[in-house]
């Protein structure tokens, strides 16, 4: 992957930029051709970086569980030879460095299209790619959605009991299956609501991860009323929808 560097961008300059839209799309193929992964409309620089960001996270994810993870064995999954090509390695490196986000940032600021390219085993490649749109396309639009987090865990019967127990207030039963609520996160933690209460008066949620069960069960009330995560969640708000744990 070849990032071509720029100065950071003074104040000042940035006020005589145009803003800019950018269309964002997340691409994958081999020798055989490419295919649409993802794709959006991000309406200014930093919605666009933060999406780049969230798709090479949630890319190297289900490329590379780890080794840990319940559903990433053998067969479906297999060890990279040392020395070859390793898209989730190099996806996750991005994701995680800061210096190359903001030359990203900057190239987009300065209506410059970016492109990336993270090479895998066997001629695969994967793409993250952001193309600057004219500049009065930018009103009117809504701002595109981070890739929901697709982890997954079972409700043991103690944790559903713990959910039934922590707060008097009414609601649904709790859930067998708990879909993490976030979008995705570079946190090991995911959290799920467990048992959605009624009249909007949030959730029993729990923490879990790829390797752990859920534990440390609580009660918490919604973010807003547009958003029906809990406060002080981690990531960006997500709508509401008839039940927070299946939201997708």
């Amino acid at each position: 992957m070849i990032l071509v560097p720029r100065p950071p961008l003074a104040p000042a300059s940035l006020l005589t930029l145009p803003r800019y839209a950018y269309a964002v799309r997340a691409r994958g193929g081999d020798a055989s051709g490419g295919w649409v992964l993802a794709e959006g409309v991000a309406r200014d620089r930093e919605e666009g970086v933060a999406w780049l960001r969230a798709e090479a996270l949630r890319l190297a994810v289900r490329l590379d569980p780890g080794s840990q993870s319940r559903w990433g064995r053998p067969p479906l999954v297999h060890e990279v030879p040392e020395g070859g090509p390793d898209a989730p390695t190099a996806l996750r490196a991005f994701a995680e460095d800061w210096e190359r986000l903001d030359t990203v940032r900057d190239l987009l600021a300065y209506g410059f299209p970016v492109a990336l390219r993270f090479p895998d085993v066997r001629g695969a490649w994967y793409e993250l790619a952001a193309d600057p749109l004219p500049p009065d396309s930018t009103s009117g639009l809504r701002p595109i959605e981070s890739p929901h987090c697709t982890a997954v865990t079972e409700v043991p019967a103690l944790i559903a009991d713990l959910a039934r127990a922590c707060t008097p207030l009414p609601g649904a039963a709790p859930v067998r299956r708990m879909l993490c609520a976030l979008t995705v996160h570079a946190s090991p933690e995911h959290v799920g609501a467990v048992r959605v209460l009624d009249r909007g008066a949030g959730a029993v949620w729990a923490s879990f991860t790829d390797q752990l069960p859920p534990w440390r069960v609580r009660f918490m009330p919604p973010c807003s009323s547009s958003c029906k995560l809990y406060r002080d969640h981690p990531g960006r708000c997500r709508p509401p929808c008839r039940e927070v744990v299946s939201c997708d």
